[in-house]
C-alpha cells in the first residue's frame, strides 16, 4: 500500500471562515457548488438543527451548514485519513461549537471497508469510493482500509438532515435503512450515476416513504427529466 504524502497546505477564507486545504483545483470546485451554487441549501425551522454530515471531506459542507443554520449540532463522518485532518483543523481553527468528527465511512456492518483513494500526488480527496477507480471507474485508484459505522448506529433519535456524499453506496445504504426514515426530516443526497445504481429507484423510495423530492444540478432546481449525470436530491416531508 501507498503512503500518502504529507500535506502541503494552503490557506483562504470563505466568508468569516478560515480554510485549510490541499488540491487547489479540487477546492475550487466544491467552493463553488457548495457555497457559490448553494447545492446543499436547506431550511430548518428549529435553531439548533440536528445533522449529520456523511462524507463531510475537508469540513465546507460542515462550514456551509453553520453559515445556514449557526447553532446547527452537526455529527461530520469522513473515513479518508488526510481528508479528516484537514477537517478536524478546519472544525478547530473556526471554534464550531457542537461539531463532532468520526473518522468513519459509513457501510452495513461494523467490519473495515476496502476503500479506493486517489494515489497521485494531487490527491483528490472527494473521490474516494467504494468502486475501483472511483465513483466513475475512469480514476487510478489505490486501496486504503477504514473502520466504519452503521446508520442505525449514528441515527438513535430524530435529526433534522441526513446529508449524503458517499461516492456511489448511496442506493444501497437507503434500501438498507428504510426503518430509520420516520427520523429523518430532509436528505441531502449527491447521486452518483453507474454501477448498480438507479436514480428512478432512489427516488421510488423516498417518495413511497413520504418525502418530496427536488433536484439541483450546477447551481439550479431542475425537473426530473433534466436530473441526469450528478445531481443532489433534497427530500424533504411536508
Amino acid at each position: 500500500m501507498k503512503k500518502q504524502t504529507k500535506l502541503q497546505l494552503k490557506h483562504t477564507k470563505i466568508g468569516k471562515f478560515k480554510i485549510q486545504f490541499e488540491n487547489e483545483p479540487e477546492f475550487h470546485g466544491l467552493k463553488r457548488e457548495i457555497f457559490g451554487q448553494d447545492c446543499y441549501f436547506f431550511e430548518s425551522n428549529s435553531a439548533q438543527p440536528i445533522i449529520l454530515d456523511i462524507g463531510a471531506h475537508i469540513g465546507l459542507s460542515t462550514l456551509y451548514f453553520k453559515s445556514l443554520h449557526p447553532g446547527a449540532k452537526i455529527t461530520c463522518l469522513e473515513p479518508v485519513p488526510s481528508s479528516f485532518e484537514l477537517l478536524e483543523r478546519n472544525v478547530f481553527e473556526n471554534r464550531l461549537d457542537d461539531v463532532t468528527c468520526l473518522q468513519l465511512a459509513l457501510s452495513q456492518s461494523t467490519n473495515p471497508l476496502t476503500l479506493h483513494i486517489d494515489p497521485e500526488k494531487s490527491n483528490w480527496y472527494s473521490s474516494a469510493s467504494v468502486r475501483p477507480g472511483a465513483w466513475n471507474g475512469q480514476q487510478p485508484t489505490q486501496i486504503i482500509e477504514v473502520k466504519t459505522s452503521t446508520l442505525d448506529k449514528l441515527i438513535t433519535y430524530p435529526i433534522d438532515l441526513l446529508k449524503l456524499d458517499i461516492e456511489g453506496a448511496e442506493q444501497t445504504i437507503l434500501e438498507n435503512n428504510q426503518q430509520l426514515f420516520p427520523k429523518i426530516k430532509q436528505l441531502l443526497i449527491e447521486f452518483h450515476p453507474g454501477g448498480n445504481q438507479s436514480l428512478d429507484k432512489i427516488c421510488s423510495l423516498l417518495e413511497k416513504s413520504g418525502y418530496k423530492l427536488e433536484y439541483r444540478k450546477n447551481g439550479q432546481t431542475v425537473p426530473k427529466q433534466r436530473a441526469k449525470g450528478l445531481v443532489v436530491i433534497h427530500a424533504s416531508k411536508n
